[in-house]
């Protein structure tokens, strides 16, 4: 198998796809040309570096947070679709946007 690269998106309309339901890792494997192995790693949160901030589990940067926190108090965006964008839940960007979770990253 040859060697390729995903792209952040990519991986993360990997992720929405497989949530999504209907279609197995191997199936994801073949289309992307990828491993199984890959594909299970993503679905599962597993790595890839998708969005990641200092702490290695994180699937926002602070930079994410902050502009996550800007893009709603601006109006005009809904926190399910700030969710999808950022491949996260809309309970996530709630607390995000009310100041309950990464305070430290700023924004508010």
């Amino acid at each position: 198998m040859a060697v390729v690269k995903l792209t952040g998106a990519q991986a993360r309309g990997i992720v929405r796809r497989y949530r999504q339901g209907g279609i197995t890792h191997a199936a994801l494997a073949e289309e992307h040309g990828v491993s199984e192995k890959l594909i299970w790693r993503l679905v599962h949160g597993k790595g890839y570096g998708l969005r990641r901030g200092e702490h290695r589990t994180c699937k926002l940067s602070d930079s994410d947070v902050r502009a996550i926190r800007q893009t709603y108090a601006a109006g005009g965006v809904r926190q399910r679709e700030l969710a999808e964008r950022y491949g996260v839940s809309q309970t996530a960007i709630s607390l995000l946007v009310l100041g309950r979770f990464r305070r430290a990253a700023g924004g508010l």
